[in-house]
């Protein structure tokens, strides 16, 4: 399966990961990225090995008439598997030390993930679930697109050698119309659910195969040599259509799709085209570049733990920072090249008997790692210095935020259904009947986003203050789209409410609506009122303003002192965004609830961030603790700020 050399291939992979890690290390230049379009070279790396098995195959098909399946999937795993395993055993005691409980569940299941090649779906599950860390915390988020070379390993292989097998000029137009019919595909996908067509296999196959496709016309036209003025021409344009895209285009302007395509064509231009003396082959194959693109593997392997890790100590380093990071990534990559991946890759040095012991071996020793993480829930008790530190605090505010949804999860459950979600209705809350047949007090139907639920939370933690009231929530998106309308009221709870409470984290664009929303809660007999939208307070340094405090003050925690920080953090614009709501329910004659002024005292310039029992209130920018949540209720009836 051995194929000529082209040092200009390993130039080409150079470009790919060089603009890969730019983009993740969130260069800028007066506010503006770098390398907007950096992401692109994981295109290029589709192309370069669709091209690149594709000619493997063909070679060996050509020089024995038969194809390996088992010698392929060897390579493969001899070229992938070691130096993955080499940066996953680096990575978890440094996930260890780092990562906080939540934080280390969902890195194990990426281990786990990456393992079985699916970490593409589980990313695009991960990610698009409520409250999920920025993709730039992840350390083994990368994986994403080897598990989607993985996938199309195991089909396309026994594809092409079905084809070959039975007509070779049907190669042809199969390749042809993979590359056309997955580029529509990818199109469609993108606009109707971009996460899912950035990360799925289907939106991605028309770039491997526009890779296998380069391949073919090069083994049946081999020209390239012929014409060189024609070949520097086109070596030269493939080169531009791959560098101007990365300097320019947005990740979500039809990506994967036609916004990929010039950065496609570029790589299938180069790798068709260069190769001879014209300047980009001289620029590829010099040693600089052959240099990375021989590590550019282990290099991308290497790149995201490293910048993960890292965010998590500082979430927005300077420059200088990251480019040690980048400069140890490459130290690391250069020694995986020479004391992993050769040796493995290399069947004298490594037999097969040897290589699937280390691999099978490698494999139980992550997977119990795995297990035993799972098994205590992250063990909490590796970070002992800030369990002293935080006392009857807790420190993960992923616990946090998971914690505040179990009062809502725990109705669903003793009805045998499944949890609450932030902005949709779930089954339980769309069909279910919450209220008791004659509740000694109103119903209220709380209907809103996640801080919709935190308004819940306020109420049913102080039954006591709020004796008699039936409580039931609805899940519903601040854009009030149309289904979950439609949905709102064929409800049972709606029907048998009495009041219906919106809350939302409003926002200028979708306020327009609500107008209308009330109009038809009115008329279908319903007492409606408003909540502000919460206060809202900016991170520092990537945390909450309680523990940002608690971690620079230790000893000298001072409550007001936290608590005049709190009200210099909170954000700007939601007063003008509650003084829109506040007239919206003035025009329509309901009440509004001011959800800030009983955290926020203006005479005071403070807001609390710490309960009165000593509790974090919230755990992120403004969403309520289960304890600040019943705080919050507390306040209201103090103030009497309920209309009920």
């Amino acid at each position: 399966m051995n194929l000529r050399y082209r040092p200009e291939i390993d130039g080409l992979r150079a470009v790919a990961v060089l603009s890969v890690l730019i983009y993740h290390a969130e260069f800028s230049l007066s506010g503006h990225p770098v390398l907007k379009g950096g992401f692109l070279g994981v295109d290029v790396f589709f192309v370069i090995s669709g091209f690149l098995i594709t000619s493997l195959i063909l070679t060996e098909w050509d020089r024995t008439g038969r194809f390996s399946i088992l010698n392929f999937y060897e390579c493969r795993a001899r070229r992938i598997l070691p130096a993955l395993f080499a940066v996953m055993f680096a990575s978890i005691p440094a996930a260890w030390a780092i990562l906080y409980p939540r934080q280390m569940i969902d890195f194990v299941w990426s281990l786990a993930a990456s393992l079985g090649f699916v970490s593409n779906y589980f990313w695009y599950d991960l990610l698009g679930s409520y409250g999920a860390a920025a993709d730039a915390l992840h350390p083994f988020l990368h994986t994403w697109s080897l598990a989607v070379e993985e996938q199309f390993y195991i089909f396309f292989p026994l594809l092409v050698a079905a084809v070959l097998a039975r007509s070779g000029r049907l190669l042809l137009p199969i390749l042809a119309a993979l590359a056309a019919g997955g580029l529509g595909l990818a199109e469609i996908l993108t606009r109707l659910d971009w996460s899912l067509s950035f990360y799925g296999l289907q939106s991605r196959v028309w770039e491997l195969a526009a890779g296998a496709l380069t391949a073919f016309v090069m083994r049946h036209a081999p020209d390239r040599g012929a014409r060189p003025r024609r070949d520097a021409w086109l070596a030269g344009a493939g080169l531009a259509l791959i560098l101007l895209p990365m300097a320019a285009l947005p990740v979500n302007w039809h990506h994967p799709g036609i916004g990929t395509l010039p950065a496609v064509l570029g790589t299938a231009l180069v790798l068709r085209h260069a190769g001879g003396g014209d300047p980009v082959t001289r620029l590829l194959a010099s040693p600089p570049f052959v240099a990375i693109g021989l590590i550019s593997y282990s290099l991308y392997l290497w790149h995201q733990p490293i910048f993960a890790f890292a965010r998590h100590l500082e979430l927005d380093p300077p420059a200088w920072q990251k480019l040690c990071w980048i400069g140890l990534a490459m130290a690391l990559a250069r020694a995986s090249y020479l004391w992993v991946e050769t040796p493995f890759r290399d069947r004298r040095r490594t037999r097969l008997r040897p290589l699937v012991a280390s691999l099978s071996g490698s494999t139980v020793l992550a997977l119990a790692f795995v297990g035993a993480m799972l098994a205590t829930d992250g063990l909490k008790a590796r970070l002992p210095g800030l369990i002293a530190l935080y006392g009857k605090n807790e420190f993960d505010n992923e616990a946090l935020r998971d914690r505040s949804w179990t009062v809502l999860d725990a109705l669903a459950a003793a009805a045998g259904e499944a949890g609450s979600e932030a902005s949709s209705p779930s089954p339980f809350e769309a069909r279910g009947l919450w209220f008791a047949p004659a509740p000694p007090g109103p119903r209220v139907l709380i209907v809103g986003d996640s801080h919709a639920k935190d308004l819940f939370n306020a109420l049913a933690l102080n039954p006591d203050l709020y004796d008699g009231i039936g409580l039931a929530r609805f899940g519903m998106h601040a854009r009030l789209p149309d289904d979950q309308i439609e949905t709102l009221f064929a409800a049972p709870n709606l029907t048998a409410a009495d009041i219906v409470l919106l809350s939302f984290r409003y926002s200028d664009r979708h306020l327009d609506r609500l107008p209308q929303l009330i109009e038809r809660l009115k008329a279908a007999g319903k007492t409606v009122v408003l909540a502000t939208s919460s206060a809202e307070y900016d991170l520092i340094d990537g945390m909450p303003v309680f523990d940002w405090y608690l971690r620079s003050s230790r000893a000298a925690f001072d409550p007001e002192a936290l608590g005049r920080l709190a009200w210099s953090r909170r954000a700007s614009h939601i007063a003008a965004i509650n003084d829109r709501v506040a007239a919206i329910g003035r025009a329509e004659g309901v009440a509004v609830i001011d959800k800030i002024a009983p955290i926020c005292d203006a005479a005071r310039q403070s807001c609390a961030a710490i309960t009165d029992d000593g509790y974090k209130t919230f755990f992120d920018y403004g969403h309520f603790t289960l304890e600040g949540a019943a705080y919050l209720g507390r306040r209201l009836h103090a103030l009497g700020s309920l209309p009920f």
